[in-house]
């Protein structure tokens, strides 16, 4: 939502004094600010995710009510960027970063000091919605930074196989096998399901014969590949 949409979507809500729409619209404009300060550094390529995530700690802050006393923590890669916890529990906000669906970290904000009750304990419902999408912007720079240090390998292994007359198809999956295994079994499990629906009886046995334990790796649903039943369109 834009800065215009979002003072819109305040001066239509009735019944509310013009300090009140003019502190709602200070905040939204806070909100905004960060959100685009945050975009900037994850787009800093040249830099390392070490850089990145740290020089995102004191700007983070500044988009919640009371930046002043307000403080930030990132978990990801193994590592922990940013200040300690709060003293109470009851004062911080979390949200989970995800890369690729699974959980990769967590993006904490929290304060210092008491402050006064809100929506969510002392912070505003607009809040919850910046952390999370502080958090999925997190998930993509860590997603992108993968899939190019990916290529990259990727490259590099089928630059060797040429020069070992492998086929680039057999270069591609040994890459999966050793870097990605479960999007490697989630492209496998696709094929698989798209050539039983198209027909192809001799790989309904695979399906039969697949593990207990890989119903997880697959992805949401077996039947995701499956085509759309055709449509009659009445006139």
């Amino acid at each position: 939502m834009s800065v215009r949409l979002a003072a819109a979507e305040i001066m239509k809500e009735p019944e509310r004094s013009f300090d009140d729409i003019l502190l709602a619209l200070r905040e939204r404009a806070k909100e905004f600010a960060c959100l685009y300060r945050v975009d900037e550094i994850l787009n800093r390529h040249e830099a390392s995710p070490d850089e990145v995530l740290n020089e995102l700690i004191p700007v983070i802050p500044s988009g919640w009510q009371f930046p002043d006393v307000c403080g930030a923590r990132i978990e990801a890669r193994d590592t922990v960027y940013g200040q300690d916890g709060p003293q109470v529990d009851s004062w911080a906000m979390s949200a989970e970063i995800a890369v690729h669906g699974e959980p990769a970290g967590r993006v904490t904000v929290f304060y210092t000091e008491r402050r006064p009750k809100s929506d969510e304990g002392p912070f505003l419902a607009e809040e919850r919605k910046l952390i999370q999408a502080i958090a999925d912007r997190i998930g993509l720079y860590l997603l992108q930074r993968r899939l190019r240090m990916a290529y990259r390998t990727l490259e590099d292994a089928l630059q060797t196989g040429r020069t070992a007359d492998r086929p680039a198809w057999a270069v591609l999956i040994d890459f999966l096998r050793r870097t990605e295994p479960a999007l490697l079994q989630r492209v496998t499990r696709k094929m698989i399901n798209y050539l039983s629906w198209s027909g192809v009886a001799e790989v309904r046995g695979l399906l039969q014969e697949e593990p207990a334990g890989s119903a997880e790796a697959r992805g949401p649903s077996a039947d995701e590949n499956r085509p759309a039943a055709r449509q009659v369109m009445r006139s």
